[in-house]
């Protein structure tokens, strides 16, 4: 895999910039807790980051925990999304195709879940609802341009079988 080799209409370059984008996301979330977007607990709450450390120490630790429980996950799905975009996916597994809409999926469910929060009025725009949709845009088209590999080709050619990509490169390390 080199990515000077991709070609951004037929491969999954930026299936694996969000991937890897995503995967940051996640560390930072991990390891910065709620240091790492102070904007989102004065949106929620409307009081700044600082403020809430002194005031309210117990709600502190609790959106530090959720921060750091959010970010594993999201450590984990990305590290799963780049392994699928690797291998089966570059491969032209359908299969593949489709788990790796469940990215999309999530940016847009992030998106709906902050844009349609109680957020107090004249707060910082917390940056998921900047970050989620253009994510969302980069992984959905990752997974549009390229349709025609997984579902045929305009000349009514089938896409190979798994079976048969398999197959295919048995041969080919004979």
């Amino acid at each position: 895999y080199e990515i000077r080799n991709c070609d951004w209409s037929s491969d999954v370059c930026s299936s694996d910039l969000v991937g890897v984008l995503s995967l940051a996301i996640g560390i930072g979330d991990y390891f910065l807790a709620g240091d790492g977007d102070p904007a989102l607990a004065e949106t929620m709450t409307g009081t700044p980051w600082e403020e809430m450390k002194e005031v309210s120490p117990h709600m502190v630790n609790l959106t530090d925990l959720l921060s750091r429980i959010l970010g594993a996950w999201l450590i984990g799905f990305s590290v799963l999304g780049i392994g699928v975009s690797l291998v089966p996916y570059r491969r032209g597994e359908r299969w593949a195709w489709y788990v790796l809409w469940s990215m999309p999926l999530a940016f847009l469910l992030v998106f709906i879940a902050f844009f349609t929060a109680d957020r107090v009025p004249g707060s910082p725009t917390p940056p998921a609802l900047f970050s989620a949709p253009g994510l969302f845009a980069i992984s959905a088209l990752a997974l549009l341009l390229p349709v025609r590999t997984f579902f045929g080709k305009s000349n009514g050619q089938s896409p190979r079988s798994s079976a048969e990509i398999l197959d295919a490169d048995d041969r080919a390390s004979d």
